[in-house]
């Protein structure tokens, strides 16, 4: 149990978010989405400023990468094993135009959604040990998530 914790006045859930704030360092979100805007300017993705301020609070150093195209997928997992937590959004590599026009077509040549994510899952699969100590995967779709796990 983490030093200077009084666990009889918590909830469960009050001891986990002091528990994961004392160990957790480092956060990293991987995204195609990332605006660097103001939250008030922008129209959707995720607020990079808002974002790294609201782990600053507490002490936590955030890291914003901007997914581009496939050919960082080894710089991407060079981060991912040196974070405590890394954040993938299920759908990166997605045009917006495209996946705003019809859902189905959102995806690489091979028709499966979440392509890119899953190529980063398996090949920190494959080497195993050297995984995170935490990853999540975040997405409107957890069904689909589910079944691919």
């Amino acid at each position: 149990m983490p030093e200077n914790l009084n666990t009889e006045e918590l909830s469960l859930s009050d001891l986990s978010r002091k528990i994961a704030e004392k160990y957790i360092s480092s956060v990293l979100l991987v995204d195609d989405n990332i605006s660097y805007n103001s939250p008030q300017t922008q129209s959707s993705g995720i607020a990079a400023e808002k974002f790294i301020d609201d782990f600053a609070a507490k002490n936590i150093n955030a890291c914003l990468y901007l997914w581009k195209n496939e050919n960082q997928i080894d710089n991407i997992l060079k981060l991912v094993r040196n974070n405590d937590v890394s954040i993938l959004d299920w759908k990166i590599g997605i045009q917006k135009q495209v996946a705003e026009e019809d859902m189905d077509k959102d995806c690489p040549d091979d028709g499966e959604r979440g392509f890119y994510t899953k190529e980063l899952l398996q090949r920190l699969i494959d080497e195993q040990p050297a995984v995170p100590r935490l990853l999540i995967i975040y997405t409107e779709e957890i069904s689909e998530v589910q079944n691919y796990l």
